[in-house]
């Protein structure tokens, strides 16, 4: 799928901008996720860019505020080349989804040569997915009768889900389809669970203003029976 003009501009102008301001601080520039998978919804979808800096500063963030004044859909991911290391470990599941999908805007590319060990990412996946379940109950309770805040919840939950799920199954040695939709008969068949709120959040990644205030508690019943799923299976395979 081609990129929205508005998404490919802005995608250009970073690419020229953030050398210009950053200088030799800029040690990296990296465009990743739909933008690159070709996923991009216009309006819905942000683009995600990380940024290493050699020295991250308050001096290289204004820079960086400056350079995405009056952007949209702009997600920076900044880190400093100091203790690189160190990021790619405590976020090892966000990187090797990055190693999948990414394209050098700028500078070196410090996603070649990531690895990390299957065991530290089934630590990172089974507490992410815990920590996804205990923000689902509490958006619930506390965002039911707010439409914005709960579907803005449910857009953001929408990556996250098909990324640490199809981080379990990878580690399983399963073959994981780029596209989500084809996953989505896949994860059904691995964990032997109801998938219907998958199904649903891709329609609501593509139309968010068909949730309405009625929807949600079903939202959060079929999401939390998910989940519940998930990390039982967890529990009983590893």
């Amino acid at each position: 799928m081609p990129l929205p003009a508005r998404y490919k501009n802005t995608i250009d102008r970073l690419a020229q901008q953030l050398p210009a301001l950053l200088g030799e601080n800029l040690y990296s520039c990296v465009l990743y996720g739909s933008a690159v998978r070709g996923h991009v919804v216009d309006k819905v979808s942000d683009i995600n860019i990380l940024i290493v800096l050699n020295e991250s500063t308050p001096d290289a963030h204004s820079a960086i505020a400056d350079c995405l004044e009056g952007t949209i859909y702009v997600d920076p991911f900044i880190i400093a080349r100091r203790g690189m290391d160190r990021s790619f470990n405590v976020f090892a599941i966000k990187f090797r989804s990055i190693k999948r999908n990414y394209k050098i805007l700028a500078g070196a590319d410090p996603i070649k040569d990531f690895n990390v060990p299957d065991e530290r990412v089934r630590f990172l996946a089974e507490q992410a997915l815990r920590n996804l379940r205990l923000r689902s109950v509490n958006t619930f309770i506390h965002q039911r009768k707010n439409l914005t805040r709960y579907t803005r919840f449910l857009l953001n939950t929408y990556t996250a889900l098909f990324t640490y799920v199809g981080e379990i199954m990878r580690l399983d040695h399963h073959d994981v389809p780029r596209e989500y939709v084809d996953r989505i008969p896949l994860i059904q068949d691995y964990f032997k669970i109801d998938t219907t709120i998958l199904s649903t959040l891709e329609n609501i990644q593509a139309n968010p203003d068909q949730v309405t205030i009625k929807m949600i508690p079903r939202l959060h019943r079929e999401l939390f029976s998910f989940l519940n799923g998930v990390v039982g299976w967890m529990e009983k395979s590893w």
